[in-house]
Protein backbone atom coordinates (compact mmCIF):
# COMPACT_ATOMS: atom_id res chain seq x y z
CA UNK A 1 0.00 0.00 0.00
CA UNK A 2 1.50 3.30 -1.04
CA UNK A 3 1.26 6.57 0.90
CA UNK A 4 -1.71 7.93 -1.10
CA UNK A 5 -3.83 4.80 -0.56
CA UNK A 6 -2.97 4.84 3.14
CA UNK A 7 -4.24 8.43 3.53
CA UNK A 8 -7.51 7.69 1.68
CA UNK A 9 -8.14 4.62 3.89
CA UNK A 10 -7.47 6.70 7.00
CA UNK A 11 -10.04 9.33 5.96
CA UNK A 12 -12.77 6.72 5.31
CA UNK A 13 -12.14 5.03 8.66
CA UNK A 14 -12.33 8.35 10.50
CA UNK A 15 -15.59 9.40 8.81
CA UNK A 16 -17.36 6.09 9.45
CA UNK A 17 -16.15 6.03 13.05
CA UNK A 18 -17.63 9.53 13.58
CA UNK A 19 -20.99 8.57 12.05
CA UNK A 20 -21.07 5.32 14.03
CA UNK A 21 -20.59 7.23 17.26
CA UNK A 22 -23.53 9.54 16.51
CA UNK A 23 -25.90 6.68 15.59
CA UNK A 24 -24.83 4.59 18.57
CA UNK A 25 -25.36 7.48 20.96
CA UNK A 26 -28.79 8.13 19.54
CA UNK A 27 -30.01 4.57 19.95
CA UNK A 28 -28.43 4.17 23.38
CA UNK A 29 -30.37 7.21 24.62
CA UNK A 30 -33.66 5.68 23.40
CA UNK A 31 -34.28 8.40 20.82
CA UNK A 32 -36.03 7.43 17.61
CA UNK A 33 -34.45 9.52 14.86
CA UNK A 34 -37.21 8.56 12.45
CA UNK A 35 -40.07 9.65 14.74
CA UNK A 36 -42.12 12.68 13.67
CA UNK A 37 -42.30 15.77 15.84
CA UNK A 38 -45.82 15.72 17.28
CA UNK A 39 -45.32 18.50 19.79
CA UNK A 40 -47.53 20.85 17.76
CA UNK A 41 -50.37 18.32 17.97
CA UNK A 42 -50.03 17.37 21.63
CA UNK A 43 -49.57 20.97 22.72
CA UNK A 44 -51.92 23.07 20.56
CA UNK A 45 -51.56 26.82 20.78
CA UNK A 46 -52.87 29.88 19.01
CA UNK A 47 -50.52 31.41 16.48
CA UNK A 48 -50.68 35.06 15.54
CA UNK A 49 -49.49 35.14 11.95
CA UNK A 50 -49.73 38.90 11.85
CA UNK A 51 -49.23 41.03 14.93
CA UNK A 52 -48.42 44.69 14.65
CA UNK A 53 -49.43 47.96 16.24
CA UNK A 54 -49.48 49.66 12.85
CA UNK A 55 -50.44 47.99 9.59
CA UNK A 56 -50.17 50.04 6.44
CA UNK A 57 -52.01 48.68 3.41
CA UNK A 58 -53.52 50.24 0.34
CA UNK A 59 -56.70 48.13 0.28
CA UNK A 60 -58.49 45.48 2.34
CA UNK A 61 -61.16 43.25 0.77
CA UNK A 62 -63.37 41.14 3.04
CA UNK A 63 -66.93 39.84 3.24
CA UNK A 64 -66.91 39.99 7.03
CA UNK A 65 -64.85 41.93 9.57
CA UNK A 66 -65.36 40.94 13.22
CA UNK A 67 -64.39 42.89 16.33
CA UNK A 68 -63.51 40.72 19.33
CA UNK A 69 -62.78 41.90 22.87
CA UNK A 70 -60.24 40.47 25.34
CA UNK A 71 -62.81 37.86 26.44
CA UNK A 72 -63.02 36.49 22.89
CA UNK A 73 -66.58 37.85 22.56
CA UNK A 74 -67.84 39.25 19.27
CA UNK A 75 -68.80 42.88 19.89
CA UNK A 76 -68.78 44.23 16.34
CA UNK A 77 -69.47 43.04 12.80
CA UNK A 78 -69.05 44.72 9.43
CA UNK A 79 -70.83 42.68 6.79
CA UNK A 80 -73.80 42.95 4.43
CA UNK A 81 -77.55 42.45 4.73
CA UNK A 82 -80.13 40.57 2.66
CA UNK A 83 -80.00 43.28 0.00
CA UNK A 84 -76.24 42.90 -0.39
CA UNK A 85 -75.72 46.34 1.17
CA UNK A 86 -73.10 47.06 3.86
CA UNK A 87 -74.10 47.09 7.54
CA UNK A 88 -72.11 47.87 10.67
CA UNK A 89 -73.35 46.54 14.02
CA UNK A 90 -72.00 47.00 17.55
CA UNK A 91 -72.95 44.71 20.43
CA UNK A 92 -72.82 45.16 24.19
CA UNK A 93 -70.18 43.16 26.06
CA UNK A 94 -73.02 42.10 28.38
CA UNK A 95 -74.88 40.66 25.38
CA UNK A 96 -72.29 39.85 22.71
CA UNK A 97 -73.15 38.54 19.27
CA UNK A 98 -74.17 34.90 19.11
CA UNK A 99 -76.59 32.62 17.27
CA UNK A 100 -78.74 30.13 19.18
CA UNK A 101 -80.15 27.25 17.18
CA UNK A 102 -83.09 25.13 18.39
CA UNK A 103 -82.17 21.75 19.83
CA UNK A 104 -82.71 18.69 17.65
CA UNK A 105 -82.68 15.10 18.96
CA UNK A 106 -82.27 13.42 15.57
CA UNK A 107 -81.32 15.23 12.36
CA UNK A 108 -80.33 12.15 10.36
CA UNK A 109 -83.54 12.34 8.32
CA UNK A 110 -83.54 16.10 7.80
CA UNK A 111 -84.40 17.29 4.30
CA UNK A 112 -83.25 20.55 2.73
CA UNK A 113 -86.58 22.08 3.73
CA UNK A 114 -86.14 20.89 7.32
CA UNK A 115 -82.69 22.47 7.53
CA UNK A 116 -84.02 25.76 6.15
CA UNK A 117 -86.83 25.78 8.73
CA UNK A 118 -84.36 24.93 11.51
CA UNK A 119 -82.13 27.84 10.56
CA UNK A 120 -85.11 30.19 10.31
CA UNK A 121 -86.00 29.44 13.95
CA UNK A 122 -82.53 30.41 15.15
CA UNK A 123 -82.14 33.49 17.35
CA UNK A 124 -79.45 36.08 16.76
CA UNK A 125 -78.44 38.69 19.33
CA UNK A 126 -79.73 42.13 18.40
CA UNK A 127 -77.15 44.92 18.09
CA UNK A 128 -77.02 47.89 20.44
CA UNK A 129 -76.11 50.09 17.46
CA UNK A 130 -76.91 49.55 13.79
CA UNK A 131 -75.72 51.52 10.78
CA UNK A 132 -76.40 50.42 7.26
CA UNK A 133 -78.21 50.68 3.95
CA UNK A 134 -81.78 49.42 4.11
CA UNK A 135 -82.75 48.53 0.56
CA UNK A 136 -81.10 51.55 -1.12
CA UNK A 137 -81.35 54.17 1.67
CA UNK A 138 -79.32 54.80 4.85
CA UNK A 139 -80.66 53.88 8.29
CA UNK A 140 -79.34 54.14 11.85
CA UNK A 141 -80.74 52.58 15.05
CA UNK A 142 -79.86 53.08 18.74
CA UNK A 143 -81.08 50.51 21.28
CA UNK A 144 -81.20 50.43 25.08
CA UNK A 145 -79.56 47.92 27.44
CA UNK A 146 -82.46 45.50 26.84
CA UNK A 147 -81.75 45.79 23.09
CA UNK A 148 -85.13 47.45 22.44
CA UNK A 149 -85.02 50.13 19.74
CA UNK A 150 -85.16 53.66 21.16
CA UNK A 151 -84.03 56.01 18.40
CA UNK A 152 -84.01 55.42 14.67
CA UNK A 153 -83.23 57.85 11.90
CA UNK A 154 -82.72 57.61 8.20
CA UNK A 155 -84.38 57.96 4.84
CA UNK A 156 -87.41 55.91 3.81
CA UNK A 157 -88.94 56.23 0.36
CA UNK A 158 -86.97 59.45 -0.26
CA UNK A 159 -88.35 60.96 2.96
CA UNK A 160 -86.32 61.82 6.14
CA UNK A 161 -87.52 60.26 9.39
CA UNK A 162 -86.47 60.45 13.04
CA UNK A 163 -88.41 58.22 15.46
CA UNK A 164 -88.41 57.97 19.25
CA UNK A 165 -89.74 54.68 20.58
CA UNK A 166 -90.87 53.31 23.94
CA UNK A 167 -91.66 49.61 24.42
CA UNK A 168 -91.08 49.12 20.68
CA UNK A 169 -93.85 51.60 19.82
CA UNK A 170 -93.19 54.89 18.02
CA UNK A 171 -94.31 57.71 20.31
CA UNK A 172 -92.75 60.72 18.52
CA UNK A 173 -91.78 61.07 14.89
CA UNK A 174 -90.12 63.97 13.11
CA UNK A 175 -89.91 64.31 9.36
CA UNK A 176 -92.41 63.12 6.80
CA UNK A 177 -95.39 61.51 8.51
CA UNK A 178 -97.87 59.47 6.45
CA UNK A 179 -101.28 60.10 8.08
CA UNK A 180 -104.78 59.06 7.16
CA UNK A 181 -107.26 61.94 6.78
CA UNK A 182 -110.13 61.67 9.24
CA UNK A 183 -112.81 62.79 6.77
CA UNK A 184 -111.78 61.29 3.45
CA UNK A 185 -109.83 58.32 4.80
CA UNK A 186 -107.12 58.95 2.25
CA UNK A 187 -103.48 58.74 3.28
CA UNK A 188 -101.49 61.93 3.02
CA UNK A 189 -97.85 62.83 3.64
CA UNK A 190 -97.27 65.68 6.04
CA UNK A 191 -93.74 66.86 5.26
CA UNK A 192 -91.65 68.59 7.88
CA UNK A 193 -94.03 67.60 10.67
CA UNK A 194 -93.85 66.34 14.24
CA UNK A 195 -96.38 63.71 15.29
CA UNK A 196 -97.01 62.27 18.75
CA UNK A 197 -98.69 58.89 19.34
CA UNK A 198 -100.09 57.07 22.37
CA UNK A 199 -99.16 53.55 23.45
CA UNK A 200 -101.72 52.18 21.00
CA UNK A 201 -100.12 53.99 18.03
CA UNK A 202 -103.02 56.43 17.83
CA UNK A 203 -102.21 60.02 16.83
CA UNK A 204 -102.65 62.41 19.78
CA UNK A 205 -101.06 65.57 18.35
CA UNK A 206 -99.10 67.01 15.50
CA UNK A 207 -97.32 70.14 14.25
CA UNK A 208 -98.29 71.84 12.05
CA UNK A 209 -101.95 71.33 12.93
CA UNK A 210 -104.68 71.01 10.33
Amino acid sequence: MNKKQFLISLVFVSVFSFLGGIVGGTFSSGTNIFAKDTSTYTNPHKINYLKSDHINVSEIQAELITLVNDKDQTIGRLSYNQFGSPVFMLYSSAKPYEIKFPEVKDNSKFTTKDWAEWRSKSKTTLPAFYLGIFDTEPWMVFSDKDLDERISLGVANLEPIISLQYNNIVRLQLGTNPLRHKTTGNEQKIKGSICAFDNKSQLIGRLPVE
